[in-house]
């Protein structure tokens, strides 16, 4: 009988040695990667500020990638510990809005946008609002689907935080339009649902 008990002991150390050796490396292969000094000047340039980290969202599926401003990384002053503002993201993918696809509710800090593609019409700009041109884009999805490990990512739209102020702006995909967000709407399911916090220093 003891020694049953040790053997059973032995396979929970094994376990929890297993679990967290493996959690670890989870935490590892979700690490940041950092764009390049290039790409990251021309994000800067299209969102109209310096970001430290943005996120890309795959529209079709809720998946997304999280990428550092090199710039960023680089001018981090000894106290950046300073915490100025924590913003709660929720990203919530949702089908049935009729003559669109890729459906996106994404609500932050609660300001709630809709973003769709339109089914069966040729890119078109929503008034007023800044978008990711396609060449950009292409560039942006082949390095995103190495840091992802996904071979077929595809970009609807990209969140970053202002440095200076931590507000977010919402950055979509040049096929990608806003339309009226207001609820209650009508929808068939929901494809997919993500919510998760940014903290700016």
């Amino acid at each position: 009988m003891p020694s049953n008990k040790l053997l059973l002991i032995l396979n929970l150390f094994l376990l929890f040695i297993l679990s967290a050796n493996s959690a670890a490396q989870q935490i590892n292969a979700v690490a940041p990667q950092k764009l390049s000094l290039d790409v990251s000047d021309e994000l800067a340039e299209l969102l109209g500020f310096q970001f430290a980290q943005i996120v890309f969202v795959d529209s079709r599926n809720g998946k997304k990638v999280l990428l550092m401003n090199q710039h960023a990384e680089m001018e981090k002053a000894a106290d950046s510990a300073v915490l100025k503002k924590i913003s709660s993201i929720t990203v919530a993918g949702v089908t049935g809005i009729k003559g669109y696809e890729f459906c996106n509710y994404i609500n932050i800090d609660a300001r709630t946008d809709l973003i769709c593609r339109q089914i069966n019409q040729d890119t078109r700009a929503s008034s007023g609002d800044k978008f990711i041109p396609a060449e950009l884009a292409q560039k942006l999805e082949s390095m995103l689907a190495k840091a992802s490990g996904i071979d077929d990512f595809k970009i609807g739209f990209v969140l970053a935080s202002n440095v200076e102020n931590g507000q977010f702006e919402l950055l979509r995909h040049s096929e990608y339009t806003f339309i009226d967000s207001n609820l209650p709407m009508t929808v068939t399911g929901i494809t997919s649902n993500s919510s998760w916090s940014v903290e700016n220093k």
